[in-house]
């Protein structure tokens, strides 16, 4: 097989690869996003309530700027480095784990701290965030 015929059955199998996680980010923000829907309704107190929409969404605003930083300085100096415009998997990791840190360096930990009393599993909530925010930023 030459090198031609494998990047042409490898093509469509990638791009397949990469619609189903794009799909199943989503999915799982929209499950994240109603069990924090679901805890903030759960609120009675006025005050509790306004807290935790403050909150997630100060978490929102450091993940948006991250992702758009790291468009900035990072995303678009690797497309224009390659031939063809587009990132490679290891360039899209590299980007991923630049802006994961940055969200980091954000958040610190005492925000970090306050947001885990919001989204259980804050962890996966910021990935997923982070691939909204690149989603939306195409």
């Amino acid at each position: 097989m030459t090198q031609a015929q494998f990047i042409s059955v490898l093509l469509p199998i990638l791009l397949a690869l990469i619609t189903a996680a794009g799909t199943l980010a989503l999915y799982g923000i929209k499950i994240l996003t109603a069990k924090a829907k679901a805890k903030l309704d759960s609120i009675t107190d006025e005050n509790d309530r306004k807290y935790t929409r403050d909150i997630l969404k100060q978490a929102e605003d450091f993940i948006s700027t991250a992702v758009i930083e790291t468009n900035q300085t990072i995303v678009d100096n690797l497309k224009r480095a390659n031939e063809d415009g587009k990132l490679t998997p290891e360039e899209i990791s590299q980007a991923f784990g630049s802006t994961a840190t940055k969200v980091q360096e954000l958040m610190g930990e005492d925000f970090k701290e306050a947001l885990s009393e919001v989204i259980p599993n804050t962890e996966a909530w910021i990935k997923s965030k982070i691939e909204y925010y690149v989603n939306l930023n195409k």
